[in-house]
């Protein structure tokens, strides 16, 4: 059961690590645009990541001069790829406890069935030693009687 919890809660972390690289990556979009035209005016609404509430208006447009040192920085870069790389940890993860969560259950369906046929070799014994043993006495009585 506590496996099953941990699937769930390594599920929940790969579902909130890809809304940042969701996210990065529109950020590094509108980045990359803005080099390649210039005189362009982009803008990012950030209402529409729900970071702030709707009735706020927050735009980052590309004409400021925060937006273009944020492109030009090399942290943006380094926290984008951060990002991929702890959703690929966790989706790597989460493959790993569904291949062991599908392990585990096949290990308990090998064990109950080899639990099954233990106990149909014990009965299978037991009947095979009394079969011998009545025909161990049947044996003696035929003996017996010749005497």
């Amino acid at each position: 059961m506590l496996t099953y919890l941990f699937m769930l809660a390594w599920l929940g972390v790969t579902a909130f690590t890809s809304l940042p690289v969701y996210m990065y990556f529109n950020l590094w979009t509108i980045c990359r645009n803005t080099t390649l035209v210039e005189g362009a005016n982009l803008c990012l609404d950030l209402r529409q990541f729900g970071i702030v509430t709707i009735g706020d208006e927050k735009k980052i447009c590309t004409v400021s001069e925060n937006f273009l040192r944020m492109c030009e920085s090399t942290e943006l870069n380094m926290t984008f790829h951060l990002f991929i790389v702890a959703l690929a940890g966790a989706g790597a993860a989460v493959i790993a406890m569904v291949h062991y969560l599908m392990v585990l259950s096949a290990n308990w369906a090998y064990v109950k069935d080899a639990c099954r046929m233990q106990k149909y070799e014990d009965i299978k014994s037991k009947e095979e030693q009394e079969l011998h043993d009545i025909h161990s006495t049947r044996s003696k009585e035929r003996l017996n009687a010749y005497t």
